[in-house]
C-alpha cells in the first residue's frame, strides 16, 4: 500500500455495478426503483463517503447498469442525479426471455405456460471492460480503483488491476459477497 502522501496525489476511479447498488444485496425488486429508493440515492454522498473511508479523492466515476428502453419518471430522475454528480453512464439493454419451470416435481402453471423474465445482459463485462480501458489507455496515472460490486464475476478484473500495479478496494454489502 502506498504511503499517505502518494495516496493523496493518486488518480482514483469509482466503478459501480448499478444492479448491485439497486438491489442492495436483496434478491427482490431487481427491475424497479421504489420512490423511497430514488429519493435516498445520493451519488455524490456515496462518492464522498468512499473518499473519506479510503483517503483518496475519486477523479472519475463510472455507473454501469441495464435498462429496457422505456424510461419512467423515476429512472429519469435517477439518471439526472448521476449526471449532476458527474458519473459516466453506461447502459446495456435488458433482455426478455420466455422461461418454463424446470423443477422435476413442480406442478406450477409455468411448467406448461412460459413466463417472461427480464434480465440484464453483459453489465458486468461492460463494467470490467470500461474500467480496464480507462486504466490502460488513459494518459493519467490511475493508481486506484474502487469497485462497488459483490459478485465473483469481477475476479479477473481485480487480477488484471493487480498485474498493472493498481490498488483496488471493494465496497460491498457483507451478506452479498461471493
Amino acid at each position: 500500500m502506498r504511503d499517505n502522501q502518494e495516496r493523496k496525489e493518486s488518480y482514483a476511479l469509482l466503478a459501480v455495478d448499478a444492479a448491485y447498488v439497486h438491489s442492495g444485496a436483496r434478491k427482490d425488486c431487481m427491475n424497479s426503483w421504489s420512490e423511497e429508493e430514488l429519493e435516498n440515492l445520493r451519488p455524490r454522498r456515496i462518492r464522498s463517503w468512499l473518499e473519506k473511508q479510503i483517503g483518496i479523492k475519486i477523479n472519475k466515476s463510472l455507473w454501469c447498469g441495464a435498462k429496457d428502453g422505456r424510461l419512467d419518471s423515476g429512472g429519469a430522475r435517477m439518471e439526472k442525479k448521476l449526471v449532476e454528480a458527474k458519473f459516466e453512464l453506461r447502459f446495456r439493454r435488458i433482455k426478455v426471455d420466455e422461461v418454463k419451470c424446470r423443477r422435476r416435481h413442480c406442478n406450477c402453471i409455468h411448467k406448461t405456460e412460459p413466463v417472461l423474465v427480464r434480465r440484464q445482459a453483459g453489465v458486468d463485462v461492460d463494467l470490467a471492460t470500461r474500467t480496464l480501458e480507462l486504466i490502460l489507455r488513459s494518459k493519467a496515472k490511475w493508481s486506484c480503483v474502487v469497485l462497488v460490486a459483490g459478485d465473483g464475476d469481477f475476479v479477473p478484473l481485480v487480477e488484471s488491476l493487480k498485474r498493472n500495479h493498481c490498488d483496488f478496494y471493494v465496497a460491498a454489502f457483507p451478506a452479498s459477497l461471493s
